[in-house]
């Protein structure tokens, strides 16, 4: 299931182009404000390792994200700028900060960068090129999100275009 929100998503949600190339999925988002989400709905998972490879093939603002445990309840976000930045929410009626941070993992420009998010208890584990974050794991003790779909995120913010090509996305146990 793919779905398009954002400020610039009623205005300009046709913009998206999704397309399968040389066996990457490629997400093109040509305007402003847009967030392009991705979900896995075959199955619903507690524990869960999500792994992502992205190819930035755009300009050097965007965010790539992974989310887990996502229902009628909401769900968990951990979102990658560009530029090493990070922000790990709890997505309710609104968008709330559990932590957030810096990377020096992350490698910048038109580069290829592997993700993955462990959500595993109360516990949210985030990794950038094998490398664990210096603020992870997470443990959450407000929002208690159980269980739920897994899927990921292709932002952009303020310059486009943005252009990322999504070589694997797996699911797996912790």
């Amino acid at each position: 299931m793919t779905d398009i929100i954002g400020p610039g998503a009623d205005a300009n949600a046709s913009s998206v182009v999704t397309s399968f190339e040389n066996s990457r999925f490629r997400v093109e988002l040509p305007e402003e404000q847009l967030y392009f989400y991705y979900t896995y709905t075959g199955r619903s998972y507690e524990d869960v390792r999500i792994d992502l490879r992205a190819d930035n093939r755009g300009v050097n603002s965007n965010n790539v994200s992974l989310t887990c445990r996502s229902s009628s309840d909401g769900w968990y976000e951990w979102s990658v700028g560009s530029d090493g930045l990070w922000y790990l929410y709890a997505v309710t009626d609104t968008f709330n900060i559990i932590s957030n941070g810096g990377t020096t993992s992350l490698k910048q420009g038109k580069e290829i960068n592997e993700y993955t998010m462990i959500c595993e208890g109360k516990t949210i584990a985030m990794f950038i090129n094998g490398v664990e974050l210096k603020l992870s794991p997470v443990t959450d003790n407000n929002y208690g999100l159980r269980d739920g779909t897994v899927g990921f995120n292709i932002s952009s913010i303020n310059v486009t275009p943005v252009i990322v090509e999504v070589d694997w996305f797996k699911i797996s146990e912790p």
